[in-house]
């Protein structure tokens, strides 16, 4: 259902963002820069609508299941922190909504994912308070109590934050060698919003406003998010061969029984 309605959002989105025909055919807008136009605005805005259900397969399966066995708790405590220092960035700096939105979404579904995986790991005191402590780290960057230069080394910072949100992550897939509750479509939604936003971000964002860090955050994201797709590739591929290989033991085992 979400994704239903994520579908004919992307749809409405791309009528209302497309040039104009009057444009078009009046020679005003060249091949080029329609295609610069439809990537800083119709795919702006694409990833904001698709990051508005993007934790929303993995919060279900983790809810309708009600196990988070593979879910490293560390992993979204980073993420979040991740999330929270770009959000705030793009409120105290002015930026438009398109360029940023995605990352308030993702906070607020983090959360949600967070108190959820907590609960059911027995871990809910610990994360509340954390949680309290990262959600004030928002208020204070958010609303420019934080001076500029310590905001900029938080921002530079979250290579590293990308990177310890996703490393434990790794290292929990590599030790079960299994993708456990992880959801493909989780991933594969951030890494395809990763890829979309080093286009938007080179387009849309100046250079003085946190281009050059807004680029390598993405890109090291994008390819951390393609490790841990690959994982879950490998380790179901890996997991329904071993299943097939232990029901053909199971039946041959019955068959010199009987």
């Amino acid at each position: 259902m979400p994704l239903r309605v994520t579908t004919l959002a992307l749809f409405f989105l791309f009528f209302l963002s497309f040039p104009s025909r009057q444009q078009l055919e009046g020679g005003n807008m060249s091949v080029e820069s329609t295609m610069r136009y439809f990537v800083s605005n119709y795919l702006s805005y694409a990833v904001v609508v698709g990051a508005s259900i993007l934790k929303v397969p993995q919060i279900l399966k983790v809810w309708q299941n009600n196990k988070a066995a593979g879910i490293s708790l560390l992993s979204l405590f980073m993420e979040l922190l991740s999330y929270i220092i770009s959000t705030s960035w793009g409120v105290v700096r002015g930026l438009p909504f398109r360029d940023y939105g995605e990352n308030f979404f993702i906070t607020v579904q983090l959360i949600v994912l967070l108190l959820l995986v907590a609960r059911l790991q027995k871990a809910t005191r610990r994360a509340s308070l954390v949680l309290a402590t990262e959600l004030l780290v928002l208020y204070m960057f958010a609303s420019g109590q934080v001076p500029r230069t310590i905001h900029e080394c938080a921002l530079n910072g979250q290579v590293f934050f990308n990177m310890f949100s996703r490393v434990p992550q790794i290292y929990t897939n590599y030790q079960t060698r299994c993708r456990g509750q992880l959801s493909f479509l989780t991933f594969f939604l951030a890494f395809g919003g990763g890829v979309v936003r080093i286009m938007t971000t080179a387009l849309n964002v100046p250079w003085e406003k946190g281009k050059i860090v807004m680029l390598i955050q993405f890109s090291v994201a994008a390819a951390l998010n393609a490790i841990i797709l690959a994982q879950m590739l490998y380790y179901g591929i890996a997991g329904r061969k071993s299943e097939r290989e232990n029901r053909r033991r199971t039946e041959a085992k019955s068959l010199k029984h009987q």
